[in-house]
């Protein structure tokens, strides 16, 4: 031991002096508190730290964004019965507004007004017979002057528009000659397309490859029941669809039911992670 350790003697400090030392009245005792003090201050020190580190493991994990929708709801132009209802969505969305319809114009005014992105929803020809076609349908017997023609009034009805879908259009969007003549009027015009996809055997890609056009192709169509459990159950589907492969595109329609039910299930589906965008945040060339 140390001569200094040797000069403490029974709590004492041992002080040499002339007379061989006396001992000096500083109770050892004080040494002992200190030493206490600086000892419970490191044990409060560790668990204030285990404590901040527990209440961060018991809080919840931040919200990360893992896939993006597009949302499309097709068909604005006949009515404007549920334009107020879109104002509380709670999420971008794009409104395909059919034209040379009664209320086309008070359309693309309340998308303009609320910041809403627009398409212009172009009829085209279905197989079959059809009680009712929109005017100024486009289908494979026309020419291509008569397709510029159609487009050319279809666009100053909807002038807000900053891309198309098809309306209809299985027999239409089948037609390569057809689908070449309006992919090429649109990429003129800087336009994009949606392939709403009504028939397995769409052109719509090849077309919109050849002319360069910015192209995107529906996944889902969330609202062709219309019934709330149906409808839930296709957003289901499309979360599930989002999730899997980090994107997908939505189409449903300008119906009270199909508003009502995307406004209560938006705000869970971005819980789950999904982040709605408008429809031309997702166009490639091409994409499938």
């Amino acid at each position: 031991m140390s001569g200094k350790s040797d000069n403490n003697i029974h709590g004492y400090a041992f002080v040499p002096g002339k007379n061989g030392g006396r001992p000096h009245r500083r109770p050892a005792v004080l040494a002992v508190i200190a030493l206490a003090a600086v000892i419970l201050a490191v044990f409060s020190f560790r668990a204030g730290v285990m404590r901040k580190a527990g209440s961060k493991a018991e809080e919840p994990a931040p919200h990360k964004e893992s896939a993006v929708v597009a949302l499309v709801l097709d068909d604005f132009g006949y009515t404007e019965k549920n334009l107020e209802a879109l104002r509380d969505m709670g999420a971008a969305f794009t409104m395909a507004v059919l034209p040379n319809a009664p209320c086309s114009g008070s359309a693309c005014s309340f998308a303009e007004e609320n910041g809403t992105e627009v398409i212009l929803h172009l009829p085209m020809e279905p197989k079959g017979e059809t009680a009712r076609l929109e005017r100024d349908t486009i289908g494979p017997d026309m020419d291509e002057a008569a397709v510029s023609k159609v487009i050319e009034k279809a666009f100053l009805s909807v002038p807000t528009a900053v891309g198309v879908s098809n309306h209809m259009g299985s027999k239409a969007t089948e037609d390569i000659r057809l689908m070449t003549v309006v992919l090429d009027d649109l990429g003129k015009r800087g336009m994009f397309f949606l392939d709403s996809f009504t028939t397995a055997r769409s052109v719509c890609k090849r077309a919109a490859l050849e002319r360069a056009v910015p192209y995107a192709r529906r996944d889902i169509f969330i609202d062709n029941v219309l019934e709330e459990e149906y409808i839930i159950g296709q957003l289901e589907t499309l979360e599930r669809m989002a999730l899997a492969g980090g994107r997908a595109v939505a189409i449903g329609h300008d119906r009270g039911v199909t508003i009502d039910v995307l406004r209560r299930a938006i705000p869970k589906m971005r819980e789950k992670g999904i982040r709605f965008v408008v429809l031309s945040e997702l166009m490639t060339e091409g994409r499938e």
